[in-house]
């Protein structure tokens, strides 16, 4: 099977991508093929100093970066270090068995027409995460808008592919990326993640130039991954909130060919922004302890979306938020 390279970012969680690297190497078939751990450190802080830690990190590559370059980027300078035939982009907040990378490595050896391979994410009490995603659509802004991309019945159903049980293996457009398996080559052909996104939707950007310089995706439930949603969300609600917004203006900028539909997409996503703030707001007023917190961290987030579209200094809001 040869050598896979892991490469991982973490950013002030180290607990999480530590339990991350110890899910990787705690079984036998860890030694059935080369494993090499790499992970671009983007935080401030450094990591535990205690013989779990050193025994965690012992034989991994850590950058410490003296500034936060973003998640794509960080997979991207884990580039210069990567050794494997094939790559497996993980967040920190996922723990993966070896068994479960071997699977993904075998389904891309066995069908040389794929462009990548994904596990099917768990929660921590063994449910199924509907992680799939259909690409970016226009109409699909409009659903978002509505609320009506909830809605487990077609057409609402499309974007977030709520009609499939995410039981069955299949072709998909974007899996979550939260754990991408490629060929190393393919990874390095594609320049790796687009610069062009600081957080968020790089993982979508990258799919999308997957499928179409490379193959299809496929999910596949014979590899299973536990996901821990929104590890690093949870502490950043006003920073994670904006960058979401932030980075989905710019995919529809570099994939809409169309001024008036580029035009049509910001409308919608300053309406999405407004009457989500303004609902995040009262539900903060209404509500008490820490879901308080997060409605307003969220609320704030928007807002700052809404000063954003006229001041898109991106400089400017990489020094206030991060």
């Amino acid at each position: 099977m040869g050598r896979v390279t892991v490469s991982i970012v973490n950013f002030n969680t180290w607990p999480t991508t530590l339990s991350c690297v110890a899910a990787l190497t705690e079984s036998a078939q860890a030694d059935e093929y080369e494993l090499q751990i790499v992970i671009h450190d983007n935080g401030l802080e450094a990591p535990p100093d205690t013989p779990w830690a050193r025994e965690c990190l012992e034989g991994v590559i850590v950058i410490r970066s003296p500034s936060n370059l973003g998640y794509g980027q960080g997979h991207n300078s884990n580039m210069a270090f990567l050794q494997g035939d094939h790559v497996l982009l993980l967040n920190p907040d996922i723990k993966i068995s070896p068994e479960s990378v071997a699977t993904l490595v075998e389904a891309l050896q066995a069908d040389e027409s794929l462009g990548a391979t994904a596990p099917q994410l768990l929660d921590p009490d063994g449910g199924v995460q509907l992680s799939c995603r259909r690409l970016p659509r226009l109409e699909f802004e409009a659903f978002r808008l509505l609320g009506l991309d909830r809605l487990k019945h077609w057409p609402f159903s499309l974007p977030l592919m709520r009609d499939w049980s995410h039981r069955t293996e299949r072709i998909v457009e974007q899996p979550a990326g939260a754990a991408i398996m490629m060929r190393s080559r393919d990874f390095v052909a594609l320049g790796g993640f687009s610069d062009r996104f600081f957080m968020y939707f790089e993982d979508v950007d990258l799919c999308r130039r997957i499928a179409a310089q490379i193959g299809p995706i496929l999910f596949t439930p014979r590899a299973k991954a536990v996901h821990d949603r929104e590890g690093t969300a949870r502490k950043y609600r006003r920073e994670t909130t904006f960058w979401l917004e932030w980075s989905r203006r710019i995919y529809y900028e570099s994939t809409e060919t169309s001024s008036v539909r580029r035009m049509i997409q910001q409308l919608l996503a300053i309406m999405t922004a407004l009457t989500r703030a303004m609902g995040l707001f009262l539900r903060g007023v209404t509500t008490p302890g820490p879901p308080r917190e997060e409605a307003w961290g969220k609320a704030s987030g928007y807002s700052l979306f809404l000063c954003s579209v006229a001041y898109r200094n991106e400089s400017f809001w990489r020094r206030l938020l991060m």
